[in-house]
C-alpha cells in the first residue's frame, strides 16, 4: 500500500514544498514478494520510488499547487513477525538478512539534495525474541536522512565508483549484482552489539578479550558524543547490561558448517570444503575450537523446516562427526565442541561466531554475515564460476581489499598495531558440490567416498 502527502511549510519567507511518500510493506508475505524480485532482476525498494517519483510530479503539476516540489520524502516501511518468518518463510536468516540490507543499500543509493528515502523497520516481537533470532537486531530507521553525514561511506563509493549513476544501477539490481557488502560497518556494528548482549564480555583469559573490552568502552564514548547510532535501532545496546545468557563457553575457533538442506539438495550454487580449508585457519594457540551446524534433533523452533528430515539430520550427524575426529586428532592439545543443541538458539551461534578469534565458515549465506563482523579475524570463500554463491562479497571490489584500506575504522588499536586481518576471502577451488553429494549418498559405498573426500582420503 502506497499513500501520498502533499506538505507546505514556510521558512525564510519563502515557500519550501515538501512531497511526502509512504510505502507500506506488511507482514512475511509482502516481504518474500521483495525477496523473489531480488533473487531474480531487481530491487523493489527502487522500483517504488522510481516510479512514485514520476506519479508524485503528475499528481503536483494537476493540483497547480507547484510545478515541482523542492524536496520529496519516502518513508518506506517494511513490518514483520520475526518469529513467523523464522518459521514459515521457506528462506534461510542469511538471505533475509541480505535483503535488510539491499533495501538500506537502495534507500542510500535513491537520496540525493531533492529526495530521501528512509527505511523503517520492525518486527512486532523484537523484545521478545531478541535472544533468540538475529533479524530483531537489523530493525531500526535507516537510508537517505539518516546517512547524509556518512562522509566514510561517501569516499569509499568515490574510490569505486567514478559514475554515482553507475552505483545507483548496481544497488537497484538483484542479490548477486547489488554491492551490499559497502554497508560493512553497520553488519559489524550491529552484530557485534547483539553477541556482546547476549554473552558480554569474554572471559580475561579468552583470546578476545582485550579486544571485545576495548570496543564496548569505545562505544560507551560513541554513545555519549553521538547518541543517534544507538537510538536508531529498535532495541539499543546497553554496555553495562547483564548478559541475556549466562556462563557461554566460547571458543578460541568456531567452524561454521552447513549441512541440513545441503545433504539432499539439488542447489546449483551450492557445495562443500574439505576438512583442512577449514582446519589452516585455526590458530596454533587455539585452547578451544567450536563446530556450529544445525541441530540433530529439534523443533521448528529451532530448526529450519528446510533441514527438519530425518535423513538430512542423519547425513549431517555422519559427516560432522567425522569432522570432530579429525580435528581431534589434528590439534590434540584443544578441545573441540560440538554447539548443535536443540536449545542453541540461532542469535546464541552468531554471537560465538562473532566472540572468536577466528570465525571459518565455507560457501553459507548464513556464516557469511558473521565472519564479517568477527571480532577476530573472519574467514569466507571467495566467490567463482564454480560456487559464486554471496557474489557482492567481489563485487566491485574485493570486500577484504575495501576493509583493509579503510585503515583503522571499526578495529582496536590492538588490531590494529598487529596488522590482524579483518576478512580474508579464501581461494579454495577444491569443492564437492551438492548435487554430486546427492548422488553419493544413494550409492552403496556412497557414505564411505563422501567421508573419505572430506578427509582428503580419497
Amino acid at each position: 500500500m502506497t499513500k501520498f502527502l502533499f506538505l507546505l511549510t514556510l521558512a525564510a519567507f519563502c515557500c519550501i514544498s515538501i512531497y511526502q511518500t509512504e510505502i507500506n510493506w506488511q507482514g512475511k508475505q509482502d516481504l518474500k514478494t521483495f525477496m523473489r524480485a531480488y533473487f531474480d532482476d531487481e530491487n523493489l525498494v527502487c522500483r517504488h520510488v522510481l516510479s512514485d517519483s514520476l506519479n508524485a510530479t503528475k499528481s503536483i503539476a494537476s493540483s497547480r499547487l507547484l510545478e515541482e516540489p523542492s524536496h520529496t520524502q519516502y518513508i518506506v516501511n517494511v513490518t514483520i513477525g520475526c518469529r513467523a518468518l523464522f518459521e514459515n518463510a521457506g528462506l534461510g536468516t542469511g538471505n533475509f538478512m541480505a535483503g535488510m540490507y539491499a533495501m538500506r543499500l537502495a534507500a542510500r543509493a535513491l537520496s540525493n539534495e531533492r529526495r530521501s528515502v528512509d527505511m523503517l523497520t520492525s518486527c512486532h516481537d523484537a523484545h521478545r525474541e531478541q535472544a533468540n533470532l538475529i533479524l530483531p537486531w537489523l530493525m531500526g530507521t535507516f537510508g537517505g536522512a539518516a546517512a547524509a553525514g556518512d562522509a566514510q561511506f561517501s569516499d569509499r563509493l568515490a574510490q569505486q565508483y567514478i559514475n554515482p549513476a553507475s552505483f545507483q544501477d548496481e544497488a537497484c539490481s538483484y542479490i548477486d549484482k547489488a554491492p551490499i557488502g559497502q554497508l560493512y560497518p553497520e553488519m559489524q556494528y550491529e552484530l557485534r552489539r547483539m553477541a556482546v548482549t547476549l554473552i558480554g564480555i569474554p572471559p580475561v583469559d579468552h583470546s578476545m578479550y582485550q579486544i571485545v573490552k576495548q570496543w564496548v568502552d569505545d562505544q560507551r564514548q560513541r554513545f555519549a558524543s553521538s547518541p543517534f547510532f544507538n537510538n536508531q535501532y529498535a532495541l539499543n545496546f546497553n554496555a553495562d547490561a547483564p548478559p541475556l545468557y549466562n556462563n557461554v563457553s566460547l571458543d578460541d575457533a568456531i567452524l561454521h558448517f552447513r549441512c541440513g538442506d545441503l545433504m539432499d539438495s539439488n542447489h546449483p550454487r551450492f557445495g562443500f570444503l574439505r576438512f583442512h580449508a577449514f582446519a589452516k585457519h585455526i590458530p596454533l594457540t587455539a585452547k578451544s575450537i567450536g563446530i556450529v551446524t544445525q541441530p540433530f534433533s529439534g523443533s521448528l523452533e529451532t530448526v529450519r523446516a528446510l533441514d527438519a528430515s530425518e535423513t538430512k539430520r542423519q547425513r549431517c550427524r555422519v559427516v560432522v562427526t567425522e569432522l570432530i575426529s579429525y580435528l581431534q586428532a589434528r590439534f590434540p592439545n584443544a578441545r573441540v565442541q560440538l554447539h548443535n543443541s536443540p536449545d542453541e538458539t540461532i542469535a546464541l551461534t552468531y554471537a560465538r561466531m562473532i566472540l572468536a578469534q577466528a570465525t571459518i565458515a565455507g560457501i553459507s549465506t548464513f556464516g557469511v554475515f558473521a565472519s564479517i563482523a568477527s571480532f577476530g579475524t573472519g574467514y569466507i570463500r571467495r566467490p567463482d564460476e564454480q560456487s559464486a554463491t554471496n557474489e557482492w562479497l567481489v563485487h566491485p571490489k574485493p570486500l577484504d581489499e575495501i576493509i583493509s584500506s579503510d585503515g583503522t575504522l571499526n578495529r582496536p588499536q590492538r588490531q590494529v598495531q598487529e596488522q590482524v586481518k579483518q576478512l580474508v576471502l579464501m581461494d579454495e577451488l577444491d569443492i564437492l558440490m551438492v548435487r554430486r553429494v546427492r548422488e553419493l549418498w544413494l550409492e552403496q559405498d556412497g557414505e564411505q567416498k563422501i567421508v573419505k573426500w572430506f578427509r582428503g582420503d580419497d
